[in-house]
């Protein structure tokens, strides 16, 4: 039997003026073919080796080919990261993404991370209704995206379709003070969104690929990297702001997110 669906997501820019969120959406035939790609093989060059190595510490980010570009020159670095990414453009995955400005206050930064994570996790749930609700369903995330453990629950009923991302330490108050009732449904499903080191997991090092180079290209208006990745990019898949932050309209998916992170 094939396994369920694998999803990863990540954050690029958490402390910068503005950030991105990514949700990646796999499924199992793929995971070999990334494993692969995101690898250094004694074969590469040096230059690459030692980077992956010593700066990198044995995981692929964006960043730090961009970075090592940027300051030496060398165009090994550019033309090592267009191969990796021009193969992941060619992925048979869904991407989701959200570009947004930071909130100078960690409250509401935090908030503001968590609501985008939950309205696109919630829009792929919506468009893929069979995966959400396969048991097999896999979800992982950086360790360093939320301030605790999280939550995906969602259910059909009578042919009604809802989800929501919470906290987990919030599902059994909820229950209790009767803001959140267990519905007989004809289908439900419940996730533990596993927290990572992404070093670990090629899943998350594929989103930080991904959601790297998407920043730049809103962020910083980097425009040679992101057609790359074209394949994989659909409008209704992006949420884009870059000023005038406005909260996703989550009541739209029939989504109330509890309130306390």
């Amino acid at each position: 039997m094939q396994m369920g669906r694998f999803i990863a997501m990540d954050e690029s820019g958490n402390t910068q003026a503005v950030c991105a969120f990514c949700l990646v959406s796999i499924p199992q035939k793929e995971i070999d073919r990334i494993s692969e790609i995101l690898t250094v093989k004694p074969s590469d060059a040096p230059e690459i080796i030692t980077l992956w190595q010593k700066v990198c510490r044995e995981e692929f980010k964006y960043s730090a080919f961009r970075q090592a570009f940027r300051t030496t020159g060398l165009e090994i670095y550019d033309s090592y990261l267009r191969e990796k990414l021009i193969r992941i453009g060619q992925l048979k995955i869904q991407v989701y993404f959200s570009v947004f400005p930071n909130h100078s206050e960690n409250n509401l930064r935090i908030g503001r991370l968590y609501d985008e994570a939950s309205f696109l996790i919630h829009a792929w749930a919506q468009q893929n209704q069979a995966d959400a609700l396969d048991r097999s369903l896999n979800i992982v995330v950086d360790q360093q995206v939320f301030p605790e453990k999280m939550l995906f629950s969602c259910y059909l009923r009578r042919g009604r379709f809802k989800a929501m991302l919470m906290p987990k330490s919030n599902y059994a108050p909820a229950l209790e003070s009767g803001a959140l009732h267990k519905i007989a449904a004809d289908r439900e499903n419940m996730v533990d969104v596993e927290q990572v080191n992404s070093r670990s997991y090629a899943r998350i090092q594929l989103s930080d690929m991904i959601v790297g180079c998407i920043r730049e290209h809103y962020a910083q208006g980097v425009e040679g990297y992101f057609p790359l990745l074209k394949p994989l990019i659909y409008k209704k898949n992006c949420r884009i702001q870059l000023s005038g932050y406005v909260p996703p309209a989550m009541q739209s998916y029939d989504l109330n997110p509890p309130s306390g992170i």
